[in-house]
Protein backbone atom coordinates (compact mmCIF):
# COMPACT_ATOMS: atom_id res chain seq x y z
CA UNK A 1 0.00 0.00 0.00
CA UNK A 2 1.22 3.59 -1.09
CA UNK A 3 1.97 5.82 1.23
CA UNK A 4 -1.46 7.90 -0.19
CA UNK A 5 -3.33 5.38 2.88
CA UNK A 6 -0.81 6.68 5.41
CA UNK A 7 -1.74 10.13 4.48
CA UNK A 8 -5.09 9.51 4.46
CA UNK A 9 -5.48 7.78 7.69
CA UNK A 10 -3.34 10.63 9.46
CA UNK A 11 -5.80 13.22 7.62
CA UNK A 12 -8.81 11.05 9.65
CA UNK A 13 -7.46 10.69 12.29
CA UNK A 14 -6.70 14.18 13.06
CA UNK A 15 -10.05 15.04 11.64
CA UNK A 16 -11.78 12.30 14.61
CA UNK A 17 -9.87 13.81 16.97
CA UNK A 18 -10.80 17.35 16.43
CA UNK A 19 -14.66 16.52 15.61
CA UNK A 20 -15.27 13.50 18.89
CA UNK A 21 -15.02 14.23 22.70
CA UNK A 22 -13.87 10.62 23.41
CA UNK A 23 -13.85 7.32 21.56
CA UNK A 24 -13.65 4.18 23.51
CA UNK A 25 -12.57 1.43 21.57
CA UNK A 26 -13.03 -2.29 23.10
CA UNK A 27 -12.18 -5.74 21.38
CA UNK A 28 -9.62 -4.30 19.19
CA UNK A 29 -7.11 -7.28 19.94
CA UNK A 30 -9.99 -9.38 18.48
CA UNK A 31 -9.36 -8.27 14.58
CA UNK A 32 -6.17 -10.55 13.68
CA UNK A 33 -2.96 -8.63 13.29
CA UNK A 34 -1.97 -10.92 10.19
CA UNK A 35 -4.02 -13.32 7.43
CA UNK A 36 -7.04 -12.55 5.60
CA UNK A 37 -9.84 -11.01 7.61
CA UNK A 38 -13.58 -9.10 6.65
CA UNK A 39 -14.45 -6.25 8.78
CA UNK A 40 -18.30 -6.08 8.96
CA UNK A 41 -19.86 -2.73 10.56
CA UNK A 42 -23.06 -0.98 11.17
CA UNK A 43 -23.85 2.19 8.93
CA UNK A 44 -25.26 4.85 11.01
CA UNK A 45 -23.14 7.63 10.14
CA UNK A 46 -22.23 8.10 6.58
CA UNK A 47 -18.16 8.75 6.32
CA UNK A 48 -17.67 9.27 9.95
CA UNK A 49 -17.84 5.25 10.62
CA UNK A 50 -15.18 4.55 7.70
CA UNK A 51 -13.07 7.59 9.15
CA UNK A 52 -13.49 6.27 12.79
CA UNK A 53 -12.46 2.15 11.77
CA UNK A 54 -9.54 3.38 9.62
CA UNK A 55 -8.02 5.63 12.57
CA UNK A 56 -8.31 2.81 15.20
CA UNK A 57 -7.87 -0.47 13.33
CA UNK A 58 -4.26 -1.59 13.37
CA UNK A 59 -4.84 -2.89 9.66
CA UNK A 60 -4.92 -1.33 6.48
CA UNK A 61 -8.03 -1.67 5.11
CA UNK A 62 -9.59 -2.14 1.37
CA UNK A 63 -13.03 -0.57 1.07
CA UNK A 64 -15.81 -1.35 -0.87
CA UNK A 65 -17.81 2.07 -1.42
CA UNK A 66 -20.67 2.93 -3.83
CA UNK A 67 -19.40 4.11 -7.10
CA UNK A 68 -21.18 7.56 -6.64
CA UNK A 69 -18.96 8.62 -4.28
CA UNK A 70 -16.38 9.02 -6.64
CA UNK A 71 -18.82 12.32 -8.01
CA UNK A 72 -17.65 14.17 -5.38
CA UNK A 73 -13.95 15.46 -6.10
CA UNK A 74 -12.33 15.16 -3.00
CA UNK A 75 -13.93 11.85 -2.27
CA UNK A 76 -12.99 10.45 -4.85
CA UNK A 77 -9.29 11.53 -4.42
CA UNK A 78 -9.36 9.84 -0.99
CA UNK A 79 -10.61 7.03 -2.14
CA UNK A 80 -8.01 6.63 -5.03
CA UNK A 81 -5.46 7.26 -1.60
CA UNK A 82 -6.80 4.30 0.37
CA UNK A 83 -7.55 1.90 -2.85
CA UNK A 84 -11.03 1.99 -2.31
CA UNK A 85 -13.10 -1.01 -4.20
CA UNK A 86 -15.90 0.62 -5.85
CA UNK A 87 -19.67 -1.11 -6.34
CA UNK A 88 -22.64 -0.46 -8.41
CA UNK A 89 -25.39 -0.83 -6.54
CA UNK A 90 -29.33 -1.65 -7.64
CA UNK A 91 -30.51 1.91 -6.12
CA UNK A 92 -28.19 3.78 -8.16
CA UNK A 93 -27.76 1.83 -11.73
CA UNK A 94 -30.79 0.02 -13.72
CA UNK A 95 -28.45 -1.61 -15.98
CA UNK A 96 -28.55 -5.03 -15.09
CA UNK A 97 -26.10 -5.61 -17.07
CA UNK A 98 -23.27 -3.44 -16.71
CA UNK A 99 -24.10 -3.57 -13.15
CA UNK A 100 -23.04 -7.26 -13.02
CA UNK A 101 -19.47 -6.78 -14.77
CA UNK A 102 -18.55 -4.07 -12.99
CA UNK A 103 -19.27 -6.26 -9.51
CA UNK A 104 -17.75 -9.50 -10.75
CA UNK A 105 -14.62 -7.32 -11.54
CA UNK A 106 -14.40 -5.97 -8.50
CA UNK A 107 -15.12 -9.05 -6.30
CA UNK A 108 -12.43 -10.40 -7.97
CA UNK A 109 -10.52 -7.42 -6.74
CA UNK A 110 -11.36 -8.31 -3.59
CA UNK A 111 -11.05 -12.36 -3.84
CA UNK A 112 -7.29 -11.11 -4.59
CA UNK A 113 -6.69 -8.95 -1.70
CA UNK A 114 -8.13 -11.70 1.07
CA UNK A 115 -5.91 -14.35 -0.92
CA UNK A 116 -2.84 -11.89 -0.06
CA UNK A 117 -3.62 -11.96 3.58
CA UNK A 118 -5.23 -8.38 3.14
CA UNK A 119 -8.36 -6.96 5.21
CA UNK A 120 -11.73 -5.86 3.78
CA UNK A 121 -14.34 -3.18 4.89
CA UNK A 122 -17.36 -3.36 4.11
CA UNK A 123 -20.80 -2.07 5.22
CA UNK A 124 -23.35 -4.99 4.65
CA UNK A 125 -26.38 -2.49 5.36
CA UNK A 126 -25.50 -1.22 1.77
CA UNK A 127 -25.94 2.77 2.86
CA UNK A 128 -26.25 4.77 6.13
CA UNK A 129 -29.43 5.68 7.83
CA UNK A 130 -31.35 7.39 10.85
CA UNK A 131 -33.48 4.79 11.68
CA UNK A 132 -33.04 3.45 15.94
CA UNK A 133 -32.14 -0.56 14.06
CA UNK A 134 -30.09 -2.19 12.29
CA UNK A 135 -31.20 -2.43 8.24
CA UNK A 136 -31.56 -5.44 5.76
CA UNK A 137 -27.97 -6.71 5.17
CA UNK A 138 -27.46 -6.60 1.30
CA UNK A 139 -26.04 -10.03 0.03
CA UNK A 140 -22.40 -8.61 -0.96
CA UNK A 141 -20.87 -9.27 2.07
CA UNK A 142 -22.02 -13.52 1.83
CA UNK A 143 -21.24 -13.02 -1.49
CA UNK A 144 -17.59 -12.10 -0.72
CA UNK A 145 -17.25 -14.71 2.41
CA UNK A 146 -19.17 -17.16 0.60
CA UNK A 147 -17.26 -17.02 -3.15
CA UNK A 148 -13.88 -16.85 -1.64
CA UNK A 149 -14.25 -19.65 0.35
CA UNK A 150 -15.68 -21.73 -2.40
CA UNK A 151 -13.47 -20.76 -5.21
CA UNK A 152 -10.08 -20.11 -3.45
CA UNK A 153 -11.28 -22.34 -0.67
CA UNK A 154 -10.23 -19.52 2.19
CA UNK A 155 -11.99 -19.52 5.21
CA UNK A 156 -11.64 -15.72 6.17
CA UNK A 157 -12.28 -14.81 9.57
CA UNK A 158 -15.19 -12.18 9.77
CA UNK A 159 -15.15 -9.97 12.48
CA UNK A 160 -18.21 -7.53 13.53
CA UNK A 161 -18.03 -3.67 14.79
CA UNK A 162 -20.02 -1.78 15.80
CA UNK A 163 -20.43 2.13 16.10
CA UNK A 164 -22.42 3.43 18.65
CA UNK A 165 -23.27 7.39 18.97
CA UNK A 166 -23.99 9.31 22.31
CA UNK A 167 -24.29 13.08 22.66
CA UNK A 168 -24.12 14.95 26.09
CA UNK A 169 -27.28 16.30 24.90
CA UNK A 170 -30.52 14.86 23.55
CA UNK A 171 -30.02 12.53 20.33
CA UNK A 172 -32.92 12.63 19.22
CA UNK A 173 -34.82 15.21 17.38
CA UNK A 174 -38.76 15.90 17.68
CA UNK A 175 -39.51 13.67 15.11
CA UNK A 176 -37.85 10.94 16.46
CA UNK A 177 -34.58 10.77 14.72
CA UNK A 178 -31.36 10.31 15.63
CA UNK A 179 -29.06 13.76 15.31
CA UNK A 180 -25.89 12.06 14.01
CA UNK A 181 -23.78 14.85 13.66
CA UNK A 182 -23.22 16.62 17.01
CA UNK A 183 -19.89 18.22 17.47
CA UNK A 184 -17.74 16.33 20.26
CA UNK A 185 -20.46 13.71 20.86
CA UNK A 186 -18.86 10.91 22.06
CA UNK A 187 -18.44 7.48 20.16
CA UNK A 188 -18.10 3.85 21.26
CA UNK A 189 -16.30 1.11 18.80
CA UNK A 190 -17.12 -2.37 19.84
CA UNK A 191 -15.22 -5.44 17.67
CA UNK A 192 -17.12 -8.56 18.36
CA UNK A 193 -15.17 -12.28 17.91
CA UNK A 194 -13.82 -13.40 14.98
CA UNK A 195 -16.56 -15.86 13.03
CA UNK A 196 -16.41 -17.94 9.92
CA UNK A 197 -18.25 -19.40 7.14
CA UNK A 198 -19.85 -23.00 8.14
CA UNK A 199 -19.47 -25.88 5.79
CA UNK A 200 -23.01 -25.92 6.40
CA UNK A 201 -23.34 -22.51 4.17
CA UNK A 202 -21.12 -24.02 1.61
CA UNK A 203 -22.42 -26.18 0.67
CA UNK A 204 -25.72 -24.47 0.80
CA UNK A 205 -24.09 -22.26 -1.42
CA UNK A 206 -22.85 -25.00 -3.78
CA UNK A 207 -26.57 -26.05 -3.92
CA UNK A 208 -28.61 -23.16 -3.64
CA UNK A 209 -26.60 -19.91 -3.71
CA UNK A 210 -29.66 -17.61 -2.71
CA UNK A 211 -30.92 -19.96 0.28
CA UNK A 212 -27.49 -19.76 1.44
CA UNK A 213 -26.63 -15.83 1.48
CA UNK A 214 -30.10 -15.30 2.98
CA UNK A 215 -28.91 -17.84 5.92
CA UNK A 216 -25.72 -16.21 6.16
CA UNK A 217 -26.98 -12.78 6.64
CA UNK A 218 -29.14 -13.93 9.77
CA UNK A 219 -25.60 -14.49 10.92
CA UNK A 220 -24.09 -11.53 10.38
CA UNK A 221 -27.07 -9.76 11.49
CA UNK A 222 -27.00 -11.54 14.97
CA UNK A 223 -23.16 -10.73 15.29
CA UNK A 224 -23.64 -7.01 14.56
CA UNK A 225 -26.09 -6.83 17.12
CA UNK A 226 -24.00 -8.13 19.47
CA UNK A 227 -22.12 -5.06 19.33
CA UNK A 228 -24.42 -2.31 18.86
CA UNK A 229 -27.42 -1.02 20.40
CA UNK A 230 -30.70 -1.18 18.92
CA UNK A 231 -34.17 -0.50 19.56
CA UNK A 232 -37.72 -1.33 18.09
CA UNK A 233 -37.81 2.63 17.41
CA UNK A 234 -37.16 5.91 18.63
CA UNK A 235 -40.25 6.18 21.27
CA UNK A 236 -38.46 2.96 22.58
CA UNK A 237 -35.11 4.17 22.87
CA UNK A 238 -35.82 7.62 24.67
CA UNK A 239 -38.12 6.19 26.97
CA UNK A 240 -35.45 3.43 27.78
CA UNK A 241 -33.02 6.23 28.34
CA UNK A 242 -35.18 7.86 30.79
CA UNK A 243 -36.15 5.28 32.75
CA UNK A 244 -31.99 4.48 32.92
CA UNK A 245 -31.35 7.52 34.45
CA UNK A 246 -34.04 7.60 36.74
CA UNK A 247 -33.05 4.14 37.96
CA UNK A 248 -29.28 4.70 37.80
CA UNK A 249 -27.89 7.02 40.78
CA UNK A 250 -25.80 9.97 40.06
CA UNK A 251 -22.84 8.47 41.48
CA UNK A 252 -22.66 5.24 39.09
CA UNK A 253 -23.52 7.72 35.83
CA UNK A 254 -20.68 9.22 36.53
CA UNK A 255 -18.34 5.87 36.93
CA UNK A 256 -20.21 4.03 33.98
CA UNK A 257 -18.30 3.84 30.88
CA UNK A 258 -19.48 4.22 27.38
CA UNK A 259 -19.01 0.28 27.26
CA UNK A 260 -21.14 -0.34 30.27
CA UNK A 261 -23.95 2.00 29.22
CA UNK A 262 -23.89 -0.37 25.87
CA UNK A 263 -24.40 -3.31 27.85
CA UNK A 264 -26.73 -1.73 30.18
CA UNK A 265 -28.69 -0.15 27.13
CA UNK A 266 -28.90 -4.04 25.76
CA UNK A 267 -29.77 -5.95 28.51
CA UNK A 268 -32.74 -3.45 28.80
CA UNK A 269 -33.69 -3.97 25.21
CA UNK A 270 -33.34 -7.47 25.32
CA UNK A 271 -35.93 -7.52 28.51
CA UNK A 272 -37.85 -5.29 26.68
CA UNK A 273 -38.52 -7.79 23.94
CA UNK A 274 -39.17 -10.50 25.85
CA UNK A 275 -42.58 -8.51 27.25
CA UNK A 276 -42.99 -7.68 24.44
CA UNK A 277 -43.28 -10.99 23.05
CA UNK A 278 -45.34 -11.90 26.13
CA UNK A 279 -47.99 -9.58 24.99
CA UNK A 280 -47.44 -7.20 28.62
CA UNK A 281 -45.76 -4.36 26.00
CA UNK A 282 -47.41 -3.07 23.59
CA UNK A 283 -49.91 -1.19 25.45
CA UNK A 284 -48.10 -0.29 28.49
CA UNK A 285 -44.44 0.97 27.32
CA UNK A 286 -43.99 2.92 30.34
CA UNK A 287 -44.67 -0.55 32.89
CA UNK A 288 -42.70 -2.29 30.48
CA UNK A 289 -39.62 -0.01 30.62
CA UNK A 290 -39.97 0.35 33.74
CA UNK A 291 -39.49 -3.78 34.46
CA UNK A 292 -36.26 -3.80 31.79
CA UNK A 293 -34.79 -0.83 33.13
CA UNK A 294 -35.23 -2.49 36.64
CA UNK A 295 -34.36 -5.40 36.11
CA UNK A 296 -31.11 -4.41 33.81
CA UNK A 297 -30.05 -2.07 36.52
CA UNK A 298 -30.46 -5.03 38.79
CA UNK A 299 -27.81 -6.76 37.61
CA UNK A 300 -24.58 -3.79 37.67
CA UNK A 301 -22.28 -4.56 40.40
CA UNK A 302 -22.74 -2.49 43.54
CA UNK A 303 -25.43 -1.16 42.41
CA UNK A 304 -28.17 0.52 45.44
CA UNK A 305 -31.94 0.94 44.03
CA UNK A 306 -32.31 2.81 47.50
CA UNK A 307 -29.23 5.29 46.50
CA UNK A 308 -31.45 6.19 42.87
CA UNK A 309 -34.22 7.76 45.46
CA UNK A 310 -36.97 6.50 42.88
CA UNK A 311 -39.00 2.91 43.24
CA UNK A 312 -41.56 1.59 40.61
CA UNK A 313 -44.02 3.56 40.83
CA UNK A 314 -42.64 6.81 41.27
CA UNK A 315 -40.58 5.85 37.70
CA UNK A 316 -44.23 4.76 35.96
CA UNK A 317 -45.77 8.18 36.78
CA UNK A 318 -42.65 10.09 35.61
CA UNK A 319 -42.68 7.99 32.57
CA UNK A 320 -46.01 9.24 31.88
CA UNK A 321 -45.48 12.56 32.80
CA UNK A 322 -45.52 15.30 29.51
Amino acid sequence: MGLGYYVAKAIMSIGSWVFFKRVQVVGLDKIPKTGPVILCANHTNGLADPILLTSHCHRIVRYMMKDTLNDNPVLRLFAAMMHAVPIMRSQDHKDRSARAANNTEAFTVLFQVLQEGGCVGIFPEGYSYIESHLQEIKPGLARIALGVADLKELRVPIVAVGFTYLHKKSCVHEDGYLHRYGYRKQVLIEVGDPFFVSDQQLELYRADPRAAIAQFNECVESEISKVTVGTPDWNVHRTLQTARRIYTPTWACEAITLYHWALLTRRSVDIFDQLVEMGSAESELGNAVTLSVGSACGDLEAMDPDRAGFGDDEVEVLLETP
